[in-house]
């Protein structure tokens, strides 16, 4: 199983450690904290590499796969110079401590893509964003019951 909190609470830490700002999940109901602050959103989760092991323990049967999933990253400012030096400061953390940091949750970063403008026109102003994308990894491990075959009943047809 995919635990998205194992996932989402060393990002969010990391990047406020970081940047010194706020860092959200996009697409929430509510409104949205003062800027400057950040969003994080899950585009794509659940892309499986490699096989699948199976480890046997007792009477269950663990399951683990290595899993990618792609996280956008996003500055949010009413300030053009301020959105592009933090979305700077993030990309810094994912490209150092950060990968550390994450490592340490059992969390590898594969990619982390270039940034780009993802400014938006709000009624007369700019909102001023910036961006990019990061390919994450983990293992995600199912465990299934089997049980034990105690007995086996043998029938001999002439």
């Amino acid at each position: 199983m995919l635990d998205l909190n194992r996932i989402r609470t060393p990002l969010i830490k990391g990047l406020k450690e970081a940047t010194g700002n706020t860092v959200i999940m996009a697409d929430q109901s509510g409104k949205p904290p003062q800027y400057p602050y950040f969003t994080l959103k899950i585009l794509s989760a659940g892309q499986t590499v490699g096989q699948c092991t199976e480890t046997v323990v007792e009477d269950d049967v663990v399951l683990s796969q290595a899993t990618e999933l792609v996280v956008s990253v996003t500055s949010y400012s009413d300030k053009l110079d301020q959105s592009f030096e933090d979305i700077h400061k993030a990309f810094g953390w994912f490209k150092g401590t950060g990968m550390y940091q994450l490592q340490e949750q059992s969390v590898a970063i594969v990619k982390v893509q270039p940034i780009d403008s993802r400014d938006n026109f709000v009624s007369i102003e700019f909102e001023r964003r910036f961006g990019f994308d990061v390919r994450l990894r983990v293992t995600t491990q199912t465990q299934v019951h089997v049980g034990f075959i105690e007995h086996v009943g043998v029938e001999v047809i002439k």
